[in-house]
């Protein structure tokens, strides 16, 4: 398939490869001699942690989008990272899992507190609409579907194995976990006119 991949030339590799198979997708791209500057492979499931099964030199240059990498510039990034590497070791990577993991427990106990219960049917009460500053930003359960407004992030692997942030939302992102909305928000009129215009003759 990588030499298949490589005859077509194509910009980049959309990859849906999750869990075992992200190593073995990005060894066969490099054996085959595909240059990730040229044609990247563009997950949404690769993080530091695959990273740190494969090697570095393995996901150098590819790309990945997430609300959530360890390189978030953020003040409650910036701590919390600190104290989990002063818990686990400074060479244990966060990732995308790890942050989601985090912040959903800080809503949890948040809503704990408010109905002093963990009854599911009092937390269902209140967690619509709480937010948390996530180390990703600020985030916000949705009243409707109770699923979470994230910040959309694209990042590319460095020779660290550490994603530099190449493109990011301007604001975080309604959640629309079924796409059930066809619309596209305003922000995106100014980067991607073609999208709003799509938009306009549904």
């Amino acid at each position: 398939m990588a030499k298949r991949i490589k005859q077509l030339a194509p910009d980049f590799i959309f990859s849906t490869v999750v869990g075992e198979g992200i190593p073995h997708l990005y060894r066969a791209f490099a054996h085959v001699g595909l240059d990730p500057y040229r044609t990247p492979i563009a997950s949404h499931m690769t993080s530091e942690a695959e990273i740190a099964v494969m090697g570095n030199d393995l996901a150098q240059g590819h790309i990945t989008s997430a609300a959530y990498f360890q390189s978030v510039d953020t003040a409650a990034n910036l701590g919390a990272v600190a104290r989990y590497q002063a818990r686990f070791g400074d060479d244990q990577p966060t990732n995308m899992c790890w942050e989601a993991s985090y912040f959903q427990m800080h809503l949890l106990a948040d809503a704990i507190r408010r109905v002093g219960s963990d009854d599911p049917t009092l937390l269902l009460r209140v967690l619509p609409g709480l937010e948390f500053d996530a180390p990703q930003g600020r985030v916000r359960i949705d009243e409707h579907n109770n699923h979470t407004y994230l910040h959309p992030l694209i990042g590319r692997v460095n020779a660290h194995g550490r994603f530099d942030i190449v493109g990011r939302a301007p604001e975080r992102v309604k959640a629309d976990p079924y796409v059930v909305s066809h619309s596209t928000p305003a922000w995106t009129a100014h980067a991607h006119p073609e999208l709003a215009r799509a938009g306009e003759d549904r």
